[in-house]
């Protein structure tokens, strides 16, 4: 399970949506994907130190779907996001 979160949001609104969802204990290790509107925009010091796990443009739907396949598969391999799963499972 992973997350996509557009950049586009208010000023500070996807860095401050972040840091909520991390402050979560259910949500903290689930990864994130930042959408950019553009190539500059992934470059810029907000994202790079948001905590995303990665940057994608979202007009590119062919890497935005292989970056949520990716970010997936390894928290799926590294067991970060199976409690979410197994609550999920006993609801």
């Amino acid at each position: 399970m992973s997350f996509a979160l557009t950049l586009d949001l208010p000023p500070e609104g996807s860095s401050a949506l972040l840091a909520a969802m991390r402050a979560q204990p259910e949500w903290e290790k689930i990864p994130v994907l930042a959408l950019a509107e553009s190539a500059a925009q992934i470059h810029t010091p907000a994202v790079q130190t948001a905590g995303f796990q990665d940057c994608q443009i979202k007009s590119d739907p062919v890497r935005v779907l292989e970056s949520v396949a990716r970010l997936d598969r390894r928290c799926l391999l590294s067991r970060r996001c199976w409690f979410v799963l197994e609550r999920k499972d006993s609801q």
